[in-house]
């Protein structure tokens, strides 16, 4: 566990070693992905729903997330002999994840351009990690990650639709007008 938290406080820092080196016990990278999830649960205000149904939600998208984005990583770079493919990408940005937690703590200040700003630095680990530990330019990567994003808010809306169609989260009534939310027939308000 030293190792892996050690590697994401580098990572962190943009210190970025080759793939080679983030190799854990195979359970590792599993638990600490479980680990962000749990910490990042209570902090979702648009959830409404019990702290466990928030966790069990969070923790399949995290998981959902970070398995597609491995795999639609690794198809990319794969494209054009660009990385041969030696060693998992799945350790790595599981470890890379781990800046996720900067944006917690920014969410509870209530301050919108740090949470910006926090989310394009996750966006920087992830790239400079990547491109630094298989050595595949950093603009392939980004263009990886564009390839990864559409993806990945098709699977969000998909995993959201189904965690409210089984009752696990009610989405915050204050998100939407009274028309816009599931299952009211009632006309919109006149806003003449």
């Amino acid at each position: 566990m030293n190792k892996l938290l050690s590697d994401a406080l580098s990572l962190a820092l943009l210190r970025v070693k080759p793939l080679s080196h983030y190799v854990y016990p195979f359970w590792l990278p599993m638990v600490w992905l479980t680990l962000i999830a749990a910490m990042m649960s209570p902090g979702l205000p648009l959830l409404n729903a019990s702290l466990p149904a928030k966790f069990l939600v969070v923790a399949i998208v995290q998981w959902v997330e970070v398995l597609v984005l491995t795999f639609v990583m690794s198809w990319w770079l794969k494209l054009g002999n660009r990385w041969n493919g030696d060693g998992s990408l799945f350790p790595l940005i599981v470890v890379a994840s781990t800046v996720q937690l900067l944006g917690i703590a920014v969410s509870a200040l209530d301050l919108v351009p740090l949470a910006l700003i926090a989310a394009i630095y996750r966006l920087v680990v992830l790239v400079h990690a990547i491109a630094g530990a298989t050595g595949v330019r950093k603009s392939y990567v980004v263009g990886g990650i564009l390839v990864f994003l559409p993806v990945a808010v098709v699977v969000t809306l998909i995993l959201a639709q189904i965690a409210v169609g089984t009752g696990m989260i009610e989405l915050d009534p204050a998100m939407f007008g009274p028309a816009d939310l599931p299952g009211n027939d009632a006309p919109a308000p006149n806003k003449a």
